[in-house]
């Protein structure tokens, strides 16, 4: 695997650059997906998935710790971290990593 992760990064409104990133580390939760195409708009823990496996990912991920998360109304989260939502940056880059539960085979 390479080790440059470019990256289309929103530093602002109007502002879009491309930087070389290092590829990220996921976390227990999560997984290393290498993007291979991108929609706009629209581990060692992880036991659904292995590597090699195809996803889609859920851009969303709620805390899953609030009343409407528990109530399964995730997509009402308060605290919803949405990819490509400042200041998170989204998936226009060839190494993304992305909650496992969050991601579809």
């Amino acid at each position: 695997m390479t080790t440059e992760n470019l990256s289309a990064v929103l530093k602002q409104k109007g502002e879009l650059c491309l930087e070389n990133r290092p590829v990220p580390e996921p976390l227990p939760h999560e997984v290393l997906i290498a993007i291979h195409s991108v929609g706009i708009c629209g581990s060692d823990n992880v036991k659904h998935l292995k590597p090699g496996d195809r996803v889609c990912i859920e851009p969303g991920v709620p805390c899953r710790k609030c009343e409407f998360c528990k109530g399964g109304h995730y997509n009402l989260c308060p605290d919803v971290k949405f990819s490509a939502t400042p200041p998170v940056d989204g998936s226009l880059c060839r190494y993304f990593c992305h909650d496992a539960d969050f991601c579809f085979k």
